[in-house]
């Protein structure tokens, strides 16, 4: 008896798999939020802290500001804080040819979630 054609059976084993890892293994869209901590993380965390902490760098004449405070938040409506961060404010840069309009409504959502009722350590 001879041996069995393997060549066929290979391709169609290989279609399979790669059919199966094209259609089959879709990632979730990550949510708004999670982008958010992405951009925040990429383009703000070296100056305004991470995770609530404020870190100050060095070599600024004014602190920047915590973006968790609720003085800021509720001072701040959401298209104060697009304009900041596309345009600039004082020592901050403009991001507005850095991030796109999703980025920066994804680090919107994010900069909420930041809102606090009470100070940390206080």
């Amino acid at each position: 008896m001879p041996p069995p054609d393997t060549t066929r059976t290979g391709g169609w084993l290989f279609a399979l798999v790669a059919a199966w890892g094209l259609f089959g293994c879709a990632r979730e869209p990550k949510p708004p939020l999670e982008r958010g901590a992405g951009v925040f993380q990429r383009s703000c965390a070296s100056c305004h802290g991470v995770g609530r902490e404020q870190k100050v760098a060095l070599g600024f004449k004014v602190a920047p500001p915590d973006l968790a405070e609720p003085a800021l938040q509720a001072r701040l409506g959401d298209a104060d804080f697009r304009r900041v961060i596309r345009e600039g404010k004082g020592q901050m840069p403009p991001f507005g040819k850095m991030l796109d309009d999703a980025e920066v409504s994804d680090l919107l959502v994010y900069l909420r979630s930041l809102a606090r009722s009470t100070p940390p350590g206080r």
